[in-house]
């Protein structure tokens, strides 16, 4: 039996046999978004699931559709994008205060996941100027 939980975080899932219950996926979720600017380890996540790490990170997989570390890295980007178009704060201000270890640790992430550097990015939706080109 199959059951779609919409959850705070902006991530819908299917729970499946094997995933975790959902009152882990809100624990969980509500935790990671409250924690991006630390170091989240799987022991850490696993214990507030109660699960063993190598039944969790399974767990997890099968509930939010990727592993805990890709999970945390969207989620960060995901409050980067946001502090980028809510705030005039430096890049680097950025990556710290969503838990990335310096400017060029958000960069590389940032191109790789969404295709242009963060500065491009804000640039592009902030200056109308730019939204003709």
């Amino acid at each position: 039996m199959e059951t779609t939980v919409n959850l705070t975080v902006t991530t819908c899932f299917k729970r499946t046999k094997g995933g975790l219950a959902p009152w882990q996926v809100r624990r969980l979720g509500s935790y990671i978004d409250e924690n991006l600017h630390s170091e989240l380890s799987i022991g850490e996540l696993a214990s507030i699931a109660r699960l063993s790490r190598s039944h969790f990170s399974r767990a997890f997989r099968d509930s939010f559709g990727k592993p805990p570390h890709q999970y945390i890295i969207r989620r960060r980007l995901h409050r980067a994008k946001g502090l980028l178009l809510s705030t005039g704060e430096p890049i680097v201000k950025i990556a710290a205060e969503c838990g990335l270890a310096d400017q060029a640790h958000l960069t590389k992430l940032f191109r790789k996941i969404v295709g242009e550097s963060p500065a491009h990015w804000r640039r592009m939706r902030m200056d109308p100027v730019n939204w003709a080109r």
